[in-house]
């Protein structure tokens, strides 16, 4: 029965290196690629634009919920001073006395979700104007983008259009006059019979 050997370790070891070195070149060419480059930083922008909106959502809601027991509260202590009022002219000290001191407990009560209504109020600021330079930049960035590609479409078309001149050229010996400005800043195409 034949033996059938195993790889050498350098045969092995020259494999996971070509195998290696290929990942890091497709890597190092999809990194290269300015429509890769552009459409990764689209999607990154749009990911932070999403999570910027969820953070203001969160933060908007919170503040309503804050605004509700913050008004809520503000008719627990005035309800309170009305009562205590009213038992102070009936003559009902004691009551009056337990109702005030009530009311002077929620009031602190009042006073730390009127602090926090300012602060969640100032934080639905902040998101919000952050979003809205997010938007900007988001669109600024997505108008570069769009004439990049552009551009890029542009170059590409270009080479193609040099590469189809060459061709003719040495197919038939056809000498292709050349595009863009002539020595006198016109295009080619614009010159005027004089």
């Amino acid at each position: 029965m034949e033996r059938i050997s195993k790889p050498s370790k350098s045969v092995a070891i020259g494999r996971l290196l070509r195998r290696v070195t290929d990942n890091v070149r497709q890597r190092r060419a999809r990194t290269h690629d300015p429509e890769s480059i552009i459409n990764d930083a689209l999607r990154t922008m749009k990911e932070r634009q999403i999570r910027n909106r969820e953070r203001a959502v969160t933060a908007i809601t919170h503040a309503g919920h804050l605004r509700f027991m913050y008004f809520n509260q503000r008719r627990v202590v005035a309800g309170l001073l009305k009562d205590g009022r009213r038992a102070m002219k009936q003559k009902d000290k004691e009551a009056a006395a337990r109702l005030l001191n009530q009311a002077s407990q929620e009031k602190k009560l009042l006073r730390q979700l009127g602090e926090g209504l300012t602060d969640a109020s100032e934080q639905v600021d902040h998101i919000k104007r952050a979003i809205r330079e997010e938007e900007s930049t988001f669109r600024k960035a997505t108008a570069r983008a769009l004439a990049m590609k552009s551009l890029i479409e542009l170059a590409t078309i270009e080479r193609e259009l040099q590469t189809i001149d060459a061709e003719i050229e040495r197919e038939y010996g056809v000498k292709v006059p050349p595009k863009g400005p002539d020595r006198s800043g016109r295009s080619m195409g614009s010159r005027r019979a004089h």
